[in-house]
């Protein structure tokens, strides 16, 4: 068996090395933690390299859209079409961004402002340790490409406490990638409950009138003040030929941006699925299998791919014969599905009421193989934050 030789270790406050040496000089290095936590799965922000996108392309005023997880504001008016993009920045292995394509303007008016973010589980978020003597840092990094130049602001706010702190970035060319690093000061005020509500929100500033700019930028962590959100911050959503972009995002406990960690598709869909499920969408996909509670009464029964994070909402697209129900030589068509019942996070039970217009012939107590009839037909659950 060969034995690896260790002549040198490198050792920063980033990362913590177990060593054992053997009588012969011979040693084994383990790297045991990166910023006191663990190897995998530092990355507090989920699809950071906007892979997964079940919604699609969305025209949004607020909301969520475009990418899974990502959420945006704009208080006045403004609109984008949010979309998966494949303008991403050379040599990263990135494959995807998020693109924001401004379709309605922004107006500069005092109480207008605009975001892009996340919001992070907060028993996600327990290994910051806020609001004890061991809190940590923390560092984001990301790639950005903006339609202008000069200060922009990022910031992490906590709804539990109140509080939050923000940083600025420089972006010196516009419409050209750059990569951004900032670091957060440890917060030993306040608290992250733990539960599955909402911790961190990470969010990029895309506007602020005077209501949210006219102040000084908290820089250390303060209880929120409208003022102090994002001064200098220009409106980047002040023209319809503006687009913005962002990839690459990974939040991680510590003073160091380490290398991004690249996770697998499979992987990165189950963190999606948790918030956002679509169980079937497009022309003839199986939906399921129902029973006939009654007559014109349909149960169908889901079990999401992973456990939901809370009691789902029904989300569905709805026509003249999106769906069919197959039952016993026949077929019955009908539009929608009406409301969920007994449903919780590992089970989801919807039905379709008397208005479906399913005849009397093909309903009763045996089951119906329903599917999707047309191509728009979808049926998707949300548990978001």
């Amino acid at each position: 068996m060969s034995t690896l030789k260790v002549d040198a270790i490198r050792h920063n406050s980033a990362t913590s090395d177990a060593i054992t040496t053997a009588a012969d000089g011979t040693c084994t290095a383990k790297l045991t933690s990166v910023g006191g936590g663990q190897l995998s799965h530092r990355n507090l922000f989920v699809n950071g390299a906007c892979r997964i996108g079940q919604r699609g392309s969305t025209s949004l005023g607020s909301g969520y859209g475009g990418v899974d997880r990502w959420v945006q504001f704009i208080g006045g008016g403004g609109a984008t079409t949010t979309s998966q993009d494949t303008d991403v920045p050379t040599g990263q292995g990135f494959r995807n961004s998020i693109k924001l394509d401004v379709t309605t303007a922004l107006a500069s008016g005092s109480s207008n402002w605009a975001w892009l973010g996340q919001y992070i589980e907060a028993q996600d978020c327990q290994s910051v340790c806020k609001g004890t003597s061991n809190a940590k840092q923390l560092t984001l990094q990301f790639w950005v490409k903006s339609p202008k130049t000069g200060t922009h602001t990022v910031r992490l706010d906590v709804s539990d406490s109140s509080d939050g702190v923000g940083a600025t970035y420089t972006v010196s060319s516009a419409n050209t990638w750059e990569k951004k690093t900032v670091t957060f000061p440890a917060s030993t005020s306040g608290t992250i409950n733990d539960d599955n509500g909402r911790g961190i929100q990470v969010f990029w500033v895309l506007s602020a009138g005077t209501t949210y700019s006219s102040g000084t930028l908290n820089t250390t962590w303060a209880s929120w003040t409208n003022a102090n959100t994002a001064p200098g911050q220009p409106n980047i959503l002040d023209s319809t030929s503006n687009n913005f972009y962002l990839t690459g995002v990974q939040l991680e406990v510590g003073d160091t941006a380490t290398s991004f960690e690249h996770k697998r598709l499979s992987e990165e869909l189950a963190h999606c699925q948790r918030y956002y499920y679509v169980h079937a969408k497009g022309d003839n996909k199986v939906v399921g299998v129902s029973v006939g509670y009654q007559t014109n009464d349909l149960f169908l029964m889901i079990y999401p791919k992973v456990e939901m994070r809370a009691t789902p909402t029904l989300v569905q697209a709805t026509g003249t014969n999106y769906y069919r129900a197959y039952n016993n030589g026949g077929q019955d068509m009908f539009d929608s599905w009406g409301s969920l019942w007994n449903t919780h996070e590992r089970m989801i039970s919807i039905n379709a009421n008397s208005s479906h217009g399913l005849s009397l012939g093909n309903i009763g107590a045996a089951p119906q193989m329903i599917i999707t009839s047309q191509a728009g037909a979808s049926l998707a659950f949300e548990a978001e934050l």
